[in-house]
């Protein structure tokens, strides 16, 4: 569409109206407040145009509301200013993006009044402060996206009351502390990214219980200790991504069991030590498998080199610290 110009005070006036699609438009200006009037509203999208501004408080008024849909173009033309608190109040609410925009200050703990939440997008912005516990109580959530903020602060427990999470990204942040305990709870998640951040101490052998997790991605943290060998338990595990840490111990063997695991990257963990389990041999799927910056030492097991000859493209290593079995390995990147 090509619709330009601001949106009028007087859609105050459609009290009656239901629907307001101005997605990928040239529409300028604030968001009036006599939004608020509109007590029927069900959905409101405006992404990709050109309107500046705050959210006004008044959007608590529209207690029919189920979606709420605000992303910036690139450029200086985006809504920013606080999250208001009177969110809390459109208790209908299934789906809330506020993403790539300017929105700062700290996600309000009143969105845990919406019961009925599923998805919460807040990618792209200056969002600080902490992960509200309470979102614990948005029960419905299945999608978490709050990549690419200024979150810190610490994971509280009641992140393992969302049992239906499928997707939690928080990747991009300052976050910091532990992984919960609690991420055991959450048998329906398909990933975790919680990479680039400034989190600590060890991966909680509850996370075997995720048995649904496909991509575990915990890059560029503090996270120590040993890899945990309760990650054998997640039968549809695909990408583990480890690297940049402050991992110890060897690999698990048991990681072996995870047979649909594509991307294996531990590098620069420089107190993983031990050698390479032959166990990984039974990693068919296997594509890359990264273990540069480490204290692994010994042989590459030839069941792990004889995956060339499937999916295996990347095998890459520190030498003189190993000794390539089959020096013919096309894969090998130890040469």
């Amino acid at each position: 569409n090509a619709i330009v110009g601001t949106i009028p005070t007087e859609i105050g006036l459609l009290t009656k109206l239901r629907d307001m699609y101005l997605t990928g438009n040239d529409i300028k200006g604030n968001l009036p407040t006599e939004i608020g009037n509109l007590s029927q509203l069900k959905h409101l999208q405006l992404a990709f145009n050109l309107i500046v501004g705050t959210i006004p408080t008044e959007i608590g008024k529209l207690s029919s509301l189920k979606s709420l849909f605000v992303a910036g173009r690139t450029g200086p033309n985006v809504m920013k200013g606080t999250i208001p608190s009177t969110i809390g109040l459109c208790t209908t609410l299934t789906n809330l993006a506020l993403s790539n925009s300017a929105f700062s200050g700290s996600i309000p703990s009143e969105v845990g009044m919406l019961s009925d939440l599923e998805q919460l997008i807040l990618v792209g912005n200056y969002i600080t402060g902490s992960i509200p516990s309470t979102l614990g109580s948005c029960t419905s959530l299945s999608l978490v996206h709050l990549f690419g903020n200024a979150l810190n602060g610490t994971l509280s427990s009641e992140i393992g009351l969302m049992t239906n999470l499928v997707d939690f990204l928080a990747n991009a942040n300052a976050i910091s502390g532990s992984i919960p305990s609690t991420v055991g709870n959450l048998q329906n998640m398909t990933r975790l990214n919680l990479e680039n951040n400034k989190m600590k101490g060890t991966i909680p052998t509850t996370i075997g219980s995720c048995e649904s997790l496909k991509d575990l991605i915990l890059s560029f943290n503090n996270f120590e200790g040993n890899i945990p060998s309760e990650v054998g338990f997640m039968n549809e595990l695909k990408t583990l991504l480890l690297g940049n840490n402050r991992l110890e111990g060897s690999i698990p063997s048991d990681l072996g069991k995870c047979q649909k695991l594509k991307l294996l990257d531990i590098p620069n963990n420089r107190w993983i030590s031990g050698t390479v389990p032959f166990e990984l041999g039974n990693l068919s799927d296997l594509e890359r498998f990264d273990f540069r910056g480490t204290r692994l030492t010994g042989t590459i097991p030839a069941e792990i080199c004889s995956l060339r000859d499937g999916n295996l493209t990347q095998l890459l290593g520190d030498t003189p610290s190993f000794t390539v079995v089959a020096p013919e390995c096309d894969c090998c990147g130890m040469q």
